[in-house]
């Protein structure tokens, strides 16, 4: 379902532009046509639409978003990093991609994680965004507390960002 947003998000995103800005019009001619009547009150409906589209292009909506999602999961997803590295939810051999048991799937994006263990460290790539190809962005949990390499998961990872000790923010493209 998830990557049928990628192809659908741009039909969304003109059909909701569309409808805003013929909301927008409609305010100025209803605030225009009522303000000798109404006075300020007509440009009510203006205002409204000013602030909604001041909070549009200037709050960082995405970023708050990111950091709830980590804040509100972190103690549920160190329960995922123990698991793996106390071996009670085990990875088949050469494979990175694992399925996330139920109690955990929505911590990331369809329920699948990738992993890579070896005796030094473990990294694990919780998904926030799984795109079409190499597009994808999430959480990544680093053992040795190291940056993430920038091809770590077959990735080309163009933003890596330090959240805490261990953690790190990502993002392929």
């Amino acid at each position: 379902m998830s990557v049928l947003t990628v192809f659908i998000a741009p039909f969304i995103s003109i059909a909701v532009g569309s409808f805003f800005f013929i909301i927008l019009v409609s305010s100025i001619i209803y605030g225009l046509g009522n303000k000798a009547r109404l006075k300020f009150v007509a440009f009510r409906p203006l205002l409204i639409n000013v602030v909604a589209m001041v909070i549009y292009f200037f709050a960082p909506i995405a970023e708050w978003e990111l950091k709830y999602d980590f804040v509100h999961n972190l103690n549920r997803r160190m329960e995922v990093v123990n698991a793996i590295q106390s071996g009670s939810l085990t990875l088949n051999k050469n494979e990175k991609l694992l399925s996330l048991p139920k109690q955990w799937h929505e911590l990331s994006e369809d329920g699948v994680i990738l992993c890579e263990k070896d005796s030094s460290r473990t990294t694990i790539l919780f998904f926030t965004f799984r795109g079409v190809l190499d597009h994808f962005s999430g959480f990544i949990y680093r053992s040795d507390s190291a940056i993430p390499e920038k091809s770590i998961f077959g990735g080309n990872f163009h933003e890596i960002e330090q959240i805490n000790n261990k953690w790190y923010w990502a993002a392929s493209w």
